[in-house]
């Protein structure tokens, strides 16, 4: 996701001023704040205080973008970073213990001995048998139930169509990191989906 020359005209009609070109910003990418916002903060009625305050940051640190990334990506980072600093304010308050402990998810060590086929591919078989909304929302379901960072990085990864170098711009990991974590992150939602259903119904 390169900087388009679209995106770079705004940001410098923005620097210059133009009120209106910031409000394009947010219509162009408030899609992109909330899949992040919503898959590393579990409360949603924090979700739109969140996503104004990465807005907020967007514009105060608009004079320092640099053109080296596309607008997504910094974006993104930012909408990622001010997650985690809302994740570790929550750790302070001990009785929103689903924050405390999806936080803590961001290191645990997984069991990836189920195999790992592309998710994507996974999830066209199901359709022919199972009901489609049936099996969105049970993929939603297990993508929710992901440790932290994979969350995040299937997400930007399927929804927003980042790459493995955009992820780590983004998310400051190694490329080595995101391959694994996304690696990993297909073997729990296959192993999550055959608990569900029998072969037969996912593959059959």
């Amino acid at each position: 996701m390169g900087l388009s020359e679209t995106d770079r005209g705004t940001v410098q009609r923005i620097l210059d001023g133009d009120t209106e070109a910031f409000r394009g910003i947010i219509t162009e990418y408030k899609g992109l704040v909330f899949h992040v916002v919503r898959s590393m903060i579990a409360d949603v009625t924090d979700h739109e205080d969140v996503a104004q305050n990465i807005f907020i940051k967007v514009y105060e640190h608009l004079p320092q973008f640099e053109f080296r990334c596309g607008l997504p990506t910094w974006i993104s980072r930012i909408a990622y970073n001010t997650c985690l600093n809302y994740l570790r304010r929550a750790r302070s308050h001990p009785q929103d213990s689903h924050v405390h402990r999806v936080e803590e998810d961001w290191t645990d060590e997984i069991d990836c001995s189920h195999g790992t086929h592309d998710v994507q591919a996974e999830c066209q078989a199901p359709l022919a048998v199972i009901c489609r909304k049936e099996i969105e929302a049970t993929v939603r379901e297990s993508v929710s139930q992901l440790p932290l960072p994979y969350r995040v990085i299937v997400t930007l990864h399927y929804l927003d169509g980042f790459s493995i170098p955009e992820l780590a711009e983004t998310l400051g990991m190694p490329r080595g990191t995101i391959k694994s974590y996304l690696f990993r992150a297909r073997a729990l939602l296959r192993s999550d989906l055959l608990r569900r259903y029998s072969v037969e119904d996912l593959f059959g």
